[in-house]
């Protein structure tokens, strides 16, 4: 009897260990520029990668549910080589999660894919993770983009990002212009901040009910700080089939 009893316990100890290397084993190495897919589920809730970067390389982190499904409610973390989170995001353009951050060191770096609640979530389901090494927006350059009736492509899911980063305080003006089509577009800047909720916070989001082909606003931005802005189908734009719609989007200093 005793012996059957230590046999079992035995077998619980090699269970629960063997769970735990599951969400511990080495991370998947990945570069700049890699596209890489995996799942989230029950059994394994989380997924590592490790990448090269230097010291004010500018990333971005792209996670998203894998075109065509819709029940992961990602998570993405930006971790050090010591596994301290350095940025998170759960929803920066639903379904998708994205980082974008400038590294401080020269080093290892880590990703990690999981999903809200992590080991108590729920959502599980197969996803996409892209990483970039981005190439800042200029102010005064127009940043060329488009708009669709479905993100939901082969590709991503997600719209096209511009980044703007400065070495100084500008007074800018930001200029958006768009074609006409039978959808319209919404337009959004937000400012790159690790201790705000969701790792950033919004300066600017219009998503007008009808069609607005061209507009101006001023912002103040500030030295030494990130910026993302994207231009999306507006929520009161409904077409199941329609063409892309071009969009420019022009920051400039006034």
């Amino acid at each position: 009897m005793k012996k059957a009893l230590l046999t079992l316990l035995l077998l619980a100890a090699l269970l629960t260990v063997s769970g735990v290397l599951a969400q511990d084993e080495d991370p998947i190495e990945i570069a700049y520029g890699d596209v890489v897919d995996g799942e989230i589920d029950d059994d394994l809730f989380e997924v590592n990668y490790i990448f090269e970067g230097a010291e004010d390389d500018i990333v971005m982190i792209e996670m998203f549910a894998e075109p065509g499904t819709y029940d992961l409610d990602s998570v993405v973390q930006l971790k050090d080589d010591d596994g301290d989170v350095l940025f998170e995001n759960d929803s920066f353009f639903y379904p998708g999660s994205v980082i974008v951050a400038q590294l401080r060191r020269d080093g290892q770096y880590i990703i990690t894919a999981t999903r809200y609640n992590g080991e108590e979530g729920s959502s599980e389901g197969p996803y996409m993770l892209r990483l970039t090494l981005v190439e800042p927006v200029q102010l005064g350059d127009t940043f060329e983009t488009q708009i669709f009736s479905d993100y939901d492509t082969e590709e991503t899911v997600l719209p096209e990002f511009g980044v703007l980063y400065l070495d100084s305080d500008v007074d800018a003006t930001v200029r958006f212009e768009a074609d006409e089509g039978d959808i319209f577009a919404a337009f959004r800047l937000v400012q790159i901040d690790p201790d705000a909720f969701s790792g950033y916070f919004t300066i600017a989001d219009f998503s007008p009910g009808v069609p607005i082909y061209n507009m101006s606003f001023d912002v103040e931005l500030q030295d030494e700080t990130l910026y993302v802005f994207y231009a999306y189908r507006a929520f009161g734009s409904y077409a199941f089939e329609a063409d892309p719609v071009d969009v420019f989007i022009t920051i400039e200093e006034r």
